[in-house]
């Protein structure tokens, strides 16, 4: 609006003094005027300058009135100038120092990202301490539960103790009544099932041991326990059988010698009940020379019977820890079959047949047959 105004203003000053340059080169023609001694067409000439370097000096005369700017151009154009490049090495500095002003930013951007990993491994770091102080917590209550099972255990055994002090026979101090190792009870079991079911078919397999062990030491007392075993140590039996739907050998030992006046500790060993020979299967059978001598015989047999228990350990008879042994042969069947050893001379054949399904839990129960290369077999029972 202000730029309209400023035009017509202009415009309006220049029609005036043209209009009044236009009047007086009238009356200087028509009067024939002069000015300076020229003729008067130079004179009307000179006016029409005049006029228009009026109008020229009237337009920006009103410019530099009205307008700033007008000013500024006419009147502060050097020193627009040297502001300008004042401005331009102002801006030239701020530059400079934006460049550096970024590259102190990136750089704290970097320590900042560099913090913030750091702050990230040192948080991992204690979610790790944390999850590791859990873990030490939950050992620890762990630790605390199995030290109170095994203060129970030990009042027990301290119980038991007391309790066999005072109802064994007397016999004399030190005497070891168990070695280490020596099986106490031996039995198949079958596994699987609740914990609680298998814990219930412990309770009375342990019952029977115990009872054994008491016919053993004369001990009239039938509630009077000798056999002790760890809390930990049988649940360890419970779970492992309860995991296992199959017939189980399941044999307690005594974990060490054992004097007069002191708990049996028990353990248990387990192992897969597999039938290991057939009813009539031959376990060994030799064919060897004999000279007749009667010490011969003996150690014939002897030699035979040891291969026998070898073969049938290594075939998965369960034997015992002690001995080594998977069975025995009684005096009247070692006897017997000795007798009719004697009575052959030359090549004989010494078979051991077995008289029933033997499974790994054993024993081995044997027929040994003897005879002849030319005769009939000769059965003597084992």
């Amino acid at each position: 609006m202000f730029g309209l105004s400023l035009i017509f203003i202009i415009v309006i000053t220049g029609g005036i003094i043209a209009f009044f340059g236009d009047r007086i080169g009238t009356r200087v023609g028509k009067r024939r005027m002069t000015l300076w001694g020229l003729r008067p067409r130079y004179t009307s000439i000179i006016i029409t300058i005049l006029t228009g370097v009026l109008i020229a000096g009237a337009t920006m005369g009103v410019l530099t009135v009205i307008s700033y700017d007008v000013r500024t151009a006419l009147f502060g154009m050097e020193a627009l100038k040297t502001q300008t490049n004042q401005l331009s090495v102002a801006v030239e500095q701020k530059n400079r120092e934006l460049v550096k002003a970024r590259a102190e930013i990136d750089k704290q951007n970097q320590e900042f990202a560099a913090t913030t990993a750091r702050l990230t491994a040192i948080t991992r770091e204690l979610q790790s301490l944390q999850g590791n102080k859990q873990a030490l917590e939950q050992r620890l209550a762990e630790l605390n539960v199995a030290k109170a099972d095994l203060q129970k255990d030990i009042d027990r055994l301290n119980e038991l103790t007391a309790n066999l002090r005072k109802g064994i026979v007397t016999v004399r101090e030190g005497a070891i009544v168990l070695r280490a190792g020596e099986v106490l009870a031996v039995n198949v079991m079958q596994g699987g099932g609740t914990a609680a079911e298998v814990e219930k078919r412990l309770t009375d397999y342990m019952q029977t041991a115990n009872q054994r062990l008491r016919d053993r030491f004369q001990i009239q007392d039938a509630k009077l326990d000798l056999i002790f075993i760890p809390k930990t140590h049988a649940e360890e039996v419970i779970n492992f059988l309860a995991s296992r739907p199959e017939a189980i050998v399941l044999r307690l030992l005594s974990a060490g010698n054992v004097v007069v006046g002191e708990p049996v500790i028990g353990q248990f060993e387990v192992f897969p009940n597999r039938l290991v020979f057939e009813k009539g299967a031959i376990v060994l059978s030799d064919r060897i020379g004999y000279s007749g001598d009667a010490k011969e015989a003996e150690q014939i047999l002897a030699i035979f019977l040891r291969r026998v228990n070898e073969m049938a350990v290594q075939k998965g008879i369960i034997p015992d820890p002690l001995q080594g042994t998977v069975g025995a042969v009684s005096m009247e069947q070692y006897f017997g079959a000795l007798n009719q050893l004697r009575k052959l001379k030359g090549p004989v054949e010494i078979s051991a047949v077995t008289v029933e399904e033997i499974f790994s839990a054993g024993p081995l129960l044997i027929d040994i047959q003897i005879r002849s290369a030319t005769s009939s077999p000769l059965n003597s029972a084992l």
